[in-house]
């Protein structure tokens, strides 16, 4: 007879293999770095907004150096 175990230990486990415990403790962890991602994301943005910047100016100087 074979018994289901969540990832814990715990039997009979409700959702996929895991149990509720489990599920709530996994999308707690989900969701921070969901929020984490964000974060970086935002900071990866304004990054590459400032360096195409830079790169516009450079251009323009190029353009008028080369006219």
């Amino acid at each position: 007879m074979i018994v289901p175990l969540c990832a814990c230990g715990e039997q009979n486990p409700q959702h996929r293999g895991y149990c509720t415990n489990c599920v709530v403790k996994m999308k707690s962890k989900f969701d921070a770095l969901i929020l984490k991602y964000e974060s970086l994301k935002e900071e990866f943005e304004n990054f590459n907004t400032i360096d195409a910047e830079k790169a516009n100016e450079k251009l323009k100087l190029m353009r008028a150096k080369a006219e």
